[in-house]
């Protein structure tokens, strides 16, 4: 069913039900509708019952499963238009060191692979894309469990050709999970981390604005094994925050951006 019917039954349900409590046009209203069943008062508490209903259901539906891969070892993957036409491409993860994308060729969810980004990880963990070099086009980082290292591939054409292997940092065994987004104001993606086994908290400066990152910035090792990160503003000063979830520790946590910067 299309968002138009789905509107209207919503929308007079509500418009029917405030008539009639609320509006005083109900008595000059009501005795024009020449429906039979209104004049019965049990009737006309069904009926607005069911406007009631009516105008509260969303009417979701999801049809069956359309297969994108099953090549086996897919375990994380994030969507973006990498080929910039204007639809949701997906960058996949594949255990233990590939990085491959799928093309949605039409807009309408068919999907082929793209290109293979890269086998030189030891059991990656995450993938972002966010636009990394500020050429208007969406590139990709990825993190790797077993060798530690976070690195970013440049789209070199706007259209999914990417391009070779840019080390962030690799601090120890053990990056779980990343996030891209601006958190010192100057306009470019930065990127924060956790790494589970060293018990980690860190974000690194996109210095430049092209994809130049600098040390690990320490926000915090006393958690107890963090698993998981997200960045928003949770305070609501116009600066990203970071948000972090602990396997071993049991908890969820954020931190505030204090400054911005």
């Amino acid at each position: 069913m299309n968002a138009a019917p789905k509107a209207v039954y919503r929308w007079s349900g509500i418009v029917f039900l405030y008539i009639y409590f609320f509006s005083p046009l109900t008595v000059d209203i009501i005795p024009l509708i020449n429906f039979n069943f209104l004049l019965s008062p049990m009737k006309t508490s069904i009926l607005l019952m069911c406007c009631l209903v009516v105008s509260t259901i969303t009417f979701a539906q999801f049809g069956s499963q359309q297969i994108i891969s099953n090549n086996g070892g897919e375990c994380k993957f994030c969507g973006g238009d990498i080929d910039g036409d204007g639809d949701i491409d997906i960058v996949v993860t594949v255990i233990p060191n590939g990085v491959e994308w799928f093309k949605n060729t039409d807009g309408l969810g068919n999907f082929i692979l793209g290109q293979n980004v890269s086998t030189d990880h030891d059991v990656i963990r995450a993938a972002f894309l966010s636009d990394i070099d500020g050429d208007n086009d969406l590139d990709v980082f990825v993190a790797s469990q077993n060798d530690g290292k976070i690195v970013w591939y440049e789209n070199t054409d706007g259209l999914g050709t990417f391009g070779p292997q840019q080390l962030i940092g690799n601090i120890s065994i053990g990056v779980q999970s990343i996030h891209g987004t601006d958190f010192d104001g100057d306009t470019d993606i930065d990127l924060v981390m956790v790494n589970t086994s060293a018990n980690i908290v860190a974000w690194y400066e996109n210095t430049n604005g092209q994809g130049t990152f600098s040390e690990a910035q320490l926000i915090s090792n006393t958690l107890d094994g963090p698993i998981a990160v997200y960045a928003a503003d949770l305070d609501g000063d116009l600066d990203q925050d970071v948000l972090v979830a602990t396997f071993t520790g049991n908890s969820i946590v954020w931190f505030e951006n204090t400054n911005g910067q």
